[in-house]
């Protein structure tokens, strides 16, 4: 009885060892995928939010500003598209985390811009670099 409780306690210890190892490589690709996703390499997006019977869309584009002012900012996407947004009267709009106005925002900068639709945007996040 002992060898085959052994055999037995071997064979359940590898099981849960192999479980362990599968369930930590299905979490690490789980991660390097949502890292894919809404990481580094995000270009642009439009999310879809389904609220109170209704949906309403928003859109996301990340690049850096070539052009800044006239209520607008211009960017250049990492996949060479140019996208013009108009900037909403009383937009949040940040740089390097501090709330700031529209006129801080300069040419080279890399920048995410938020936007109900097709509506002006309603928040920018600009960083130097």
């Amino acid at each position: 009885m002992t060898g085959r409780l052994r055999r037995l306690g071997t064979l359940t210890l590898g099981i849960c060892v192999g479980l362990l190892i599968a369930a930590g490589a299905a979490y690490a690709f789980k991660r390097s995928l949502l890292a894919d996703l809404f990481g580094p390499n995000l270009i642009r997006g439009q999310f879809v939010i389904y609220a109170g019977g209704q949906d309403s869309e928003v859109w996301f584009d990340r690049g850096k500003v070539t052009q800044a002012g006239a209520g607008g900012i211009t960017i250049r996407e990492k996949d060479g598209q140019v996208v013009r947004v108009e900037i909403a009267p009383g937009a949040r709009i940040t740089l390097g985390g501090m709330n700031v106005g529209p006129n801080a925002l300069r040419k080279g900068m890399q920048a995410q811009v938020f936007r109900p639709g097709d509506a002006p945007a309603t928040r920018i996040d600009a960083t130097l670099r």
